[in-house]
C-alpha cells in the first residue's frame, strides 16, 4: 500500500494504530504537558507583578509565553490575584500621569484634570451658552437634509458677534462660583 499510494510510512503506520486501538476500544490520547498549567503560587504572581511593572505593553500572549503558562492563568493572575482591572490600561494611566506631570511643569497655565471638572455642562461655556443660541436660530426654519443643517451651524457660528462671544466667556467665573456654592451640584433655574 505504501509503494502503491506512495504514502509516507508514518502515516500508513499511524493509521494501522488508530484502527487497532479503535478494534480493542483502546483510546490513546496525547500526553500533554501540564506545567503549562501553572498554579499560581506566591512566587508566580510576585514574577507577574514584576513582569507586568517592567513593561506594560507586552501582551497577554506574550506574556504568558514568556512565563510558560496558559494565557488564561496569567490574566487571572494579572485581574484577581494582582487587582489590575487591565494592565495595559494601568500602564497608559502611569503614562497620561507622566504627561500631566511634564504639563504642570512646562506649560504655566495648564489645568490640571482635577482642578477642572469633567463633562460638566454648567462649566462649558459652549454648552452653557454657545449651543443653545445656535441651536434656537437654527432651529427657526426646517432643514431637508445634514447638510443644510450643517451650513445653517457653521453660518451662525461664523456670524457670531465678538462681544457676544466676550460676555458669554465673562461669566465663566461667575458660573464656577455658582458650582462650588451648590457644591458642585445643578446650578439652572
Amino acid at each position: 500500500m505504501i509503494e502503491f499510494f506512495n504514502y509516507p510510512k508514518s502515516t500508513v503506520y499511524d493509521q494501522w494504530k488508530a484502527w487497532n486501538s479503535f478494534k480493542k476500544n483502546v483510546a490513546h490520547r496525547k500526553k500533554r504537558s501540564w506545567s503549562l498549567g501553572a498554579t499560581r503560587t506566591d512566587e508566580f504572581v510576585a514574577e507577574v507583578k514584576r513582569k507586568v511593572n517592567e513593561d506594560g505593553n507586552k501582551s497577554y500572549a506574550k506574556l504568558a509565553a514568556e512565563m510558560g503558562c496558559f494565557k488564561q492563568t496569567l490574566a487571572n493572575t494579572i485581574n484577581k490575584d494582582l487587582g489590575y482591572s487591565s494592565y495595559k490600561k494601568r500602564h497608559r494611566m502611569i503614562l497620561t500621569r507622566e504627561t500631566q506631570a511634564w504639563l504642570l511643569e512646562n506649560l504655566p497655565y495648564h489645568w490640571s484634570p482635577d482642578l477642572w471638572p469633567p463633562s460638566s455642562p454648567d462649566c462649558n461655556p459652549l454648552d452653557y451658552f454657545f449651543w443653545g443660541m445656535v441651536e434656537n436660530k437654527t432651529n427657526k426654519h426646517g432643514h431637508n437634509t445634514l447638510d443644510s443643517l450643517r451650513a445653517a451651524i457653521m453660518e451662525e457660528f461664523a456670524n457670531m458677534k465678538k462681544d457676544v462671544v466676550a460676555k458669554a466667556c465673562g461669566r465663566f467665573r461667575h458660573r464656577l462660583e455658582m458650582v462650588v456654592a451648590a457644591d458642585g451640584g445643578y446650578i439652572e433655574k
